[in-house]
């Protein structure tokens, strides 16, 4: 095995995505469990309904936080484009702290800074993978690589402009944020085989 280091951390980066699109999914259920639920929850018996869901989403994206981080520790022992990518990591997690303390303008002026931070840990990551692959002589996955980035830069610019328009249309506020929602999800999917052939690739099975 020529990259143990990448093919280790890459592997966790493939599990936390795994983890990341459930903690979305479950995140969406409870979304509406609470409208189904919105008239009833200030009955102690219905809480559960409520709060169990709210904890798995808390769960669920705590330990897809951790595996990535040691996903991403452990790739940049081979790849420094992942070492990029672990520091961003932090960068999005201090701006998400600030925008949760101050709200306001200021608090969404750090969220941009946190779904920047977070484009740029899945750009470097998506880099690092294309590294190993064309040291390995891997066009395929080099293909997909280019089509995540396309796919995860477009995802954000579009995801950008939408959160831009209901500032001047407000009352179709709804439908951009269900078409940046099902392009986020795509971005992820994508994302996801991307990781999946690359961890193949570097247990040398592909």
């Amino acid at each position: 095995m020529r990259f143990p280091k990448g093919y280790a951390g890459v592997k966790k980066l493939f599990a936390s995505e795994i983890l990341n699109i459930i903690s979305t999914l479950l995140s969406f259920v409870t979304s509406i469990i609470i409208i189904i639920f919105s008239k009833k929850i200030s009955n102690p018996n219905y809480l559960p309904f409520v709060v169990i869901p709210m904890m798995a989403v808390g769960l669920t994206a705590l330990i897809a936080f951790i595996m990535q981080l040691v996903g991403l520790n452990q790739a940049r022992k081979d790849d420094p484009y992942f070492r990029t990518a672990f520091i961003f990591v932090f960068v999005g997690v201090a701006a998400s702290i600030v925008s949760f303390l101050t709200g306001g303008t200021f608090g969404n002026i750090f969220e941009s800074i946190n779904a920047v931070a977070s484009l740029i840990v899945s750009v470097y990551t998506i880099l690092g993978i294309y590294d190993f692959a064309d040291e390995m002589g891997n066009t395929n996955v080099m293909l997909h690589g280019k089509i995540a980035l396309f796919v995860g830069a477009t995802s954000f610019a579009v995801s950008v402009i939408f959160h831009i328009i209901p500032v001047f249309i407000p009352r179709i506020e709804y439908i951009f944020d269900l078409f940046s929602s099902v392009l986020e999800f795509a971005a992820y999917f994508v994302f996801l085989i991307y990781l999946g052939r690359a961890k193949n690739m570097l247990s040398e099975k592909a």
